[in-house]
């Protein structure tokens, strides 16, 4: 036996039906789009355009975000990542190489993506390329 619903119940069921998964689909994109993965992407995107300043914020919450995850070395990655940010404050160059080679005898370093990082952030950095 079928029972026939109003249009205006139906109507209303399926708006409240589209509220509800609009709703859940918020949350998941704000998860995801929040994600440490998520976050070194859009760092690396604006160190590509080298937007170094605009990019270390990004790899800094990566950073924390890895780190209570159980990831050193991706947040290696993006710790080292924020160096040519820094290089356009106070820092030095030679404290910045000294800071990468540090860096680079980390178990966390052992990686070859972290690894490759560090040494072309310290290429970077010899050559004044920020």
């Amino acid at each position: 036996m079928r029972v026939a619903l109003p249009p205006s119940l139906r109507i209303a069921s399926g708006l409240l039906l589209a509220a509800l998964l609009s709703i859940v689909g918020y949350q998941v994109f704000l998860r995801i789009s929040h994600s440490p993965e998520a976050l070194l992407k859009r760092a690396d995107d604006l160190s590509w355009l080298n937007s170094w300043i605009a990019a270390a914020p990004l790899y800094h919450q990566a950073e924390l975000e890895f780190i209570k995850k159980g990831d050193p070395s991706r947040a290696l990655y993006a710790h080292v990542s924020q160096v040519l940010a820094k290089s356009e404050s106070s820092w030095t160059i030679p404290s910045q190489i000294a800071e990468l080679r540090s860096d680079l005898n980390r178990t966390e370093a052992s990686d070859p993506e972290t690894r490759l990082r560090i040494l072309t952030l310290g290429d970077h950095v010899k050559s004044g390329h920020t």
